[in-house]
């Protein structure tokens, strides 16, 4: 009899223990997810100085001043035999997640693109030009990391954007609903002045679509967003009309 009351005691006893260090395992592991958290902001706040005034620099480098000719005639243009600088300049952000941005952004540049994008751990950039008639576009864009805790501070630092593109993915209903997500945040943080561009992308995708031109025109108006359309990265189906537009 007192050997198994001895027996349960030291059971209970185990099983406190294995509790204790359950808890314990747990406690280690928050620790180091808080750590890991810690060192990711740490590295973004070592980064922001530096790249952030490195990318307004760049952004403020290639801005036309006032008192530079607008628009050359194309005539004059094509007698001077010296290297003219664009005409103007326009700047644009894409977001979305996993929806195709990057192959996009390949799509809408040409053969003036001007080397690789500038890879950083929160914004891509890339940095092309089109002759558009009379004019030289030069047309940088950023595209934004998805880590939801560096999108306001990128936001609010590109201050110098004139346009902001919600890319989704016509063949994915939750791409269109991660778009709101973006608005959210643009809402939020009063991102104001900006021209808003709803874009779905892969419509050589067409038998798999799951989002309606019908339900993103209706995404469109209840967002109070001021474009919208359609493209395929892939085959480059109304891309060139969108970069048109932008420009």
């Amino acid at each position: 009899m007192k050997s198994d009351e001895a027996q349960k005691k030291a059971d209970l006893a185990v099983d406190g223990l294995k509790s204790l260090l359950e808890q314990s395992q747990e406690k280690v592991q928050q620790q180091k997810e808080q750590i890991s958290n810690l060192e990711e902001e740490i590295d973004f706040i070592k980064a922001d100085n530096s790249y952030w005034k490195l990318l307004y620099d760049k952004m403020m480098e290639m801005t036309i001043k006032k008192d530079q000719p607008i628009i050359k005639p194309a005539s004059e243009e094509s007698k001077s035999s010296e290297q003219t600088s664009p005409s103007e300049v326009s700047w644009l952000t894409l977001v979305g997640d996993s929806v195709g941005k990057t192959s996009l952004l390949s799509k809408m540049r040409d053969s003036d693109f001007q080397g690789p994008p500038e890879h950083t751990t929160f914004i891509d950039r890339f940095q092309f030009e089109k002759e558009f008639q009379a004019k030289t576009v030069c047309l940088n864009s950023f595209d934004i990391s998805c880590q939801e805790k560096f999108i306001k501070t990128a936001l609010n630092y590109l201050n110098a954007i004139q346009c902001i593109i919600l890319l989704y993915d016509i063949t994915s209903v939750e791409s269109l609903r991660r778009c709101q997500y973006w608005m959210d945040v643009i809402k939020e943080e009063e991102i104001t002045g900006k021209i808003i561009y709803l874009i779905g992308n892969k419509t050589d995708l067409g038998s798999q679509r799951e989002v309606s031109a019908e339900k993103a025109n209706e995404f469109k108006f209840v967002n109070d967003i001021d474009f919208y359309f359609e493209v395929s990265a892939k085959t480059g189906e109304g891309v060139n009309s969108l970069v048109q537009h932008v420009c």
